[in-house]
């Protein structure tokens, strides 16, 4: 799955409360991947005044660490029993 999926699951949280209480898990390298692309100057999904990765993200992310999340993945959690949503890896195709 791509970074712009991660953008899509924020979105909907956003506009519509669709993922209720779930959360981001997000390794490191997707971490990254999101800073830069929220860097000012970047087009983003809510418009030009959102200039940063908090103003991105409209619930909460957790980042793991490599012991626990390879730096490529993330996972869209519920936050009650940890059971995975959604997962994927930036760099996936589909």
């Amino acid at each position: 799955m791509s970074l712009q999926r991660i953008e899509a699951i924020a979105r909907e949280q956003y506009e519509t409360g669709a993922h209720g209480a779930r959360h981001l898990m997000l390794g490191l390298d997707v971490l990254e991947a999101l800073r830069a692309r929220a860097a000012k100057g970047v087009a983003h999904p809510y418009g030009p005044d959102r200039e940063n990765l908090d103003a991105l993200m409209s619930m909460p992310a957790i980042i793991a660490d490599e012991d626990t999340l390879e730096a490529t993945a993330w996972r869209l959690c519920e936050n009650a029993g940890r059971v995975t949503v959604e997962q994927g890896r930036i760099g996936d195709p589909s």
